[in-house]
C-alpha cells in the first residue's frame, strides 16, 4: 500500500503545529508562584514582616527568573518556527543541500527523533505549548516506530532523495 499522501498531510499537520508551537513561545510566557512558607509564626507583626521580605524575594527571583525564561522562549520560538517551515517546505521540494546535510529527514527513524527533539523543547509552560509537544513528540514515535515495520515503505519523496550510503560521487 501507498501511503504517501498520508505521509505528506502528517507531516504539513507536524510542520504547522511546530509553527504555531513557536509562536506560543512569544504569547504564554511561563509565571513563577512563590507561595510564602512560614513554619512558625511568632507574631502578626513577624507575619508582616516576613512577607514584605519573602515578597521582595520572590519579585526578585521572579524577574531573574523571568528574563532567563524569556530569552529561552524566543529562541525555541524562533527553532521551532524555522524548523516548521522547513518539515512543510519538505513536502513540496527538495533542495539537494537537505539531502545531502540533513540526511536523517529522508528516513522514517531520523524523522522521529527529530519530531521527538523538536516536540520535547516546546514542553513547558503552558498548555498550547504542551499540546504542540506532545502532538510533535508522538508523531515522532510513531514514525520511528514505522522504521521498523517492513511492510510500510517510506513515502515517495523520502525515497527519491535516499540514494544509499556513498551514492555521492567523490
Amino acid at each position: 500500500m501507498d501511503f504517501s499522501d498520508s505521509f505528506r498531510i502528517v507531516n504539513l499537520v507536524v510542520g504547522v503545529v511546530m509553527i504555531l508551537g513557536g509562536i506560543s513561545q512569544f504569547f504564554y510566557p511561563s509565571m513563577y508562584v512563590c507561595a510564602p512558607s512560614c513554619s512558625s509564626i511568632l507574631s502578626l507583626s513577624a507575619l508582616v514582616d516576613m512577607g514584605r521580605i519573602h515578597g521582595y524575594l520572590c519579585k526578585r527571583a521572579t524577574s531573574v527568573a523571568n528574563k532567563n525564561e524569556t530569552s529561552h522562549s524566543i529562541v525555541v520560538g524562533v527553532y521551532a518556527i524555522i524548523f516548521g517551515a522547513c518539515v512543510g517546505l519538505l513536502e513540496f521540494q527538495i533542495p539537494p543541500q537537505v539531502s545531502r546535510y540533513a540526511s536523517f529527514m529522508f528516513s522514517f527513524l531520523g524523522r522521529g527523533i527529530f519530531y521527538i527533539f523538536i516536540g520535547s523543547i516546546l514542553l513547558s509552560g503552558h498548555w498550547a505549548r504542551y499540546v504542540a509537544g506532545s502532538v510533535i513528540g508522538l508523531t515522532g514515535v510513531a514514525y520511528a516506530a514505522l522504521e521498523f515495520v517492513p511492510s510500510i515503505e517510506p513515502p515517495a519523496n523520502m525515497r527519491e532523495a535516499d540514494q544509499g550510503w556513498g551514492a555521492e560521487e567523490v
